[in-house]
């Protein structure tokens, strides 16, 4: 196949995670399940312990779900949740019950590596034009790009790539003729015409704006 909040759960129930992880911005589809019910929803955020949705179905508070969603590493998580809380624009906050253990390393794994972009770093308003490419990838094949904010971690960009998180890229500053190597951390469809905003995440430097 290809929000969250303090679970508040009866005591005869099986227990849940409450909201104490740290929860990446992240965009993945998720199939969901409950009853008769089947429906396709997206990610807005996720964590070890649940994650927050867009789901084009109303979901009762307190409702068993059972989730697949795919990992960027491609690994495929199934999980029962329960719904924490519905509002009436479709978002949906789900905690998750016990996860198998191959889930839960995978999806472990994958927010380490993304948790690198979010809180590192104060992030400064700044416009910058780029080239990115995959790394090993011939410069023809470079993407423009803007920056929209810049970290000494990293930063967050416009492009109408079609990169995919956990990629490794090439960034280039062609004004100050640097490059170095990243890793794309975040992706979200940003408007028409193909266009996408990207985090990514410097891997061997901490300077590269200066």
């Amino acid at each position: 196949m290809r929000g969250h909040a303090v679970t508040l759960v009866p005591d005869t129930r099986a227990p849940y995670a409450e909201r104490r992880h740290p929860r990446v911005r992240v965009a993945l589809p998720v199939e969901l399940r409950t009853g008769m019910v089947l429906a396709l929803g997206t990610t807005e955020d996720l964590s070890i312990g649940g994650m927050r949705i867009a789901a084009p179905v109303h979901l009762d508070r307190e409702r068993d779900v059972w989730l697949r969603f795919n990992l960027p590493t491609g690994h495929s998580v199934h999980a029962r949740a329960l719904v924490v809380h519905s509002q009436s624009d479709g978002r949906v906050g789900l905690s998750f019950g016990e996860l198998g253990t191959a889930d839960h390393v995978a999806l472990t794994t994958t927010l380490g590596a993304l948790l690198g972009y979010t809180r590192r770093g104060t992030r400064v308003s700044r416009r910058i034009h780029l080239t990115v490419r995959p790394v090993g990838a011939q410069e023809s094949e470079a993407e423009i790009a803007e920056t929209l904010f810049v970290s000494p971690h990293g930063g967050l960009l416009v492009s109408r790539a079609h990169w995919k998180l956990l990629d490794k890229v090439l960034v280039t500053w062609p004004e100050k003729q640097r490059s170095a190597a990243a890793k794309i951390v975040y992706r979200r469809h940003a408007g028409p015409g193909g266009l996408a905003e990207f985090g990514f995440n410097f891997t061997d430097t901490e300077d590269f704006w200066q």
